[in-house]
């Protein structure tokens, strides 16, 4: 319920104010993740964050957003709950003009900021300000991202169960193992991110089919942001496709030149797969037989010792 002491104009600017904010944020391609937090909480992960309990002041809201007000497809009429958080404590009242300390939250659930945001909460009662705090981002979408590498491995553990997942993702012919069905996901969860800019928004498109599915299980969610992010296809997934010499010599240049040893940890929406030389190597030497240099760049072209 809405204190009484809200005006219906009062909540009209409320709404405005965040229906503003997704327009702005959703409008911007050139602002890095910048957070008011520090780097810890950000690397724990939106789990940790939301474990602790928020102080009784604050009151939950939600906002039936739509998800992108920048393109006329279909998919962009879908909506999902943003939600808003506000703190009446200090506040006094519409008709004493008190002002409203409106936060913007980053790319990222608000759990975690509305423990350590102090500026607000230490100027409210001199102002006798109402705190309002919004949210963006989806952690639905992020969620179910994380949770859907698993899936995949159950399913395809089971006997036919890689016909299963190739059903589910309408693929172009039958997959022949879970890690080209991973693999496909990945790089194209990577090159939204990359080319995640107007007019398309990539990001958008992917988690708004993601959340605006109508199906309940996770795959179905996961293969629906698959489809809103390819657009209408025969079939999705394993697409015949002309390799260019770059596709065959960047993987031969990277086992016999440039060993990039990035790995995934354990606090990404993605599968933890960490980086492994040996495994690498035995791979390069089965495929191409030819082991890595993983310290060859360097020994040619110097570097050991270079500080940002």
């Amino acid at each position: 319920m809405i204190s009484p002491k809200f005006s219906s104009q009062w909540l009209q600017f409320i709404l405005v104010l965040i229906f503003s904010t997704s327009l702005s944020f959703a409008g911007r391609t050139d602002v890095p993740r910048l957070s008011p937090i520090g780097v810890k909480i950000l690397e724990d992960g939106p789990e940790t964050a939301s474990s602790a309990p928020l102080s009784e002041d604050l009151e939950t809201y939600y906002y039936n957003q739509t998800l992108d007000h920048f393109n006329y497809q279909p998919e962009s009429y879908a909506t999902f709950q943003q939600r808003y958080v506000m703190n009446s404590k200090h506040w006094g009242g519409a008709n004493s003009s008190a002002p409203i300390f409106a936060y913007l939250g980053a790319e990222a659930p608000l759990d975690g900021d509305l423990k350590v945001i102090g500026f607000l909460n230490d100027n409210a009662a001199r102002f006798n300000a109402l705190l309002l705090y919004i949210e963006e981002a989806s952690e639905t979408c992020y969620q179910t991202i994380r949770q859907s590498w698993s899936e995949i491995d159950e399913i395809a553990s089971h006997p036919n169960g890689l016909s299963t997942l190739s059903t589910i993702f309408q693929t172009c012919k039958p997959l022949n193992s879970a890690k080209a069905l991973k693999d496909y996901l990945v790089n194209m969860y990577a090159g939204a991110a990359q080319y995640d800019r107007p007019p398309t928004y990539p990001v958008t498109v992917v988690c708004g089919g993601i959340d605006g599915s109508k199906k309940k299980d996770i795959l179905s969610k996961i293969s629906a942001g698959v489809f809103a992010y390819r657009a209408n296809r025969s079939c999705y997934i394993n697409q015949p496709t002309n390799q260019t010499e770059t596709d065959v010599g960047w993987p031969w240049q990277t086992c016999s030149e440039m060993v990039i040893p990035i790995g995934i940890g354990n606090r990404t929406m993605f599968q933890p797969d960490p980086f492994d030389l040996a495994k690498f190597s035995k791979d390069c030497k089965d495929f191409y037989g030819v082991p890595p240099r993983p310290h060859w760049v360097t020994s040619y072209y110097g570097g050991h010792d270079l500080i940002a």
